[in-house]
């Protein structure tokens, strides 16, 4: 069963289509499977100029059908001028939006987001000559959905001693965002990560006493940030790849080459599905 559904738009703001009092949300389609392909890549996957393709995914096509909730022709007319320009705002700025969407079942509550925009012609179906249902076709670049909140794991680095910090994600590889903070007396020479593809990163260099470090590692905002302002992309030991988190149960392996080394570790992530429900 179908319970909140909403679209927040690139200027935030946010209309629910499924309150019962203006709008009913009376299906989606692409909301168990959302179509989609793999596109060509001259470069090997792993490589980071190919990671803004997002796994050399296409993207895929929802439609939300919208019942209106109309006392006459003129209530309906307003609402569903209402509803297009909400999403239209994303289609002229250039922009996307976001769809949440509950779906209440047996199982439990499941909630996911997907980023869209409206794309194609929107459908008016009318009952009587009167407008009812508007089907609204969105596209996800990313055909993704993610959960609707992040996702915390803290841990230690502990020197030259191999560090595993636990990960559960979706059903789907995640791209985190993971802060390095050295502590005490204490720096980190060289600090080099693991995922559970074996995929290694490596920065040659040296973090100072009471230093952060900063990477983001999704896709299209892809980030080295030391001490808040210095791009330490460019120190990436050769052969180093961009990590991601596994989909389902697993580790990343932080560690450094000074035994001394000290400093707190925190992992950040939005987990990702491939289909609404898993």
């Amino acid at each position: 069963m179908i319970g909140a559904v909403t679209y927040t738009n690139s200027a935030t703001t946010s209309l629910s289509l499924n309150d019962h009092s203006s709008y009913d949300v009376v299906g989606i389609e692409g909301l168990w499977f959302l179509e989609t392909e793999a596109k060509e890549a001259s470069i090997p996957r792993k490589t980071p100029p190919a990671l803004h393709q997002v796994s050399n995914w296409s993207g895929g096509d929802l439609v939300v059908s919208v019942w209106l909730h109309a006392t006459d022709d003129g209530h309906a007319a307003y609402l569903a001028t209402e509803l297009i320009e909400h999403f239209a705002i994303d289609s002229a700025d250039d922009e996307q939006g976001v769809l949440d969407v509950t779906i209440d079942g047996d199982a439990g509550t499941v909630r996911r987001q997907i980023t869209c925009v409206l794309n194609g012609k929107v459908e008016v179906e009318k009952l009587q000559g009167v407008p009812a249902i508007v089907h609204l076709p969105l596209r996800a670049s990313n055909p993704s959905w993610y959960a609707s909140s992040d996702t915390t794991v803290n841990s230690a680095l502990n020197g030259t001693t191999p560090v595993n910090v636990s990960c559960v994600g979706g059903t789907a590889d995640s791209f985190p965002t993971i802060t390095i903070t050295t502590t005490g007396d204490h720096v980190c020479l060289n600090l080099k990560i693991t995922d559970a593809y074996s995929n290694w990163l490596e920065l040659e260099d040296t973090m100072a006493i009471s230093k952060a470090l900063v990477l983001i590692l999704e896709p299209g905002a892809l980030s080295f940030l030391y001490d808040g302002s210095t791009n330490w992309y460019g120190k990436r030991k050769t052969g180093s790849q961009l990590i991601v988190v596994k989909r389902g149960t697993h580790n990343l392996v932080f560690e450094c080459d000074t035994a001394d080394s000290l400093a707190t570790i925190s992992v950040v992530y939005r987990k990702r599905y491939t289909v609404h429900g898993g």
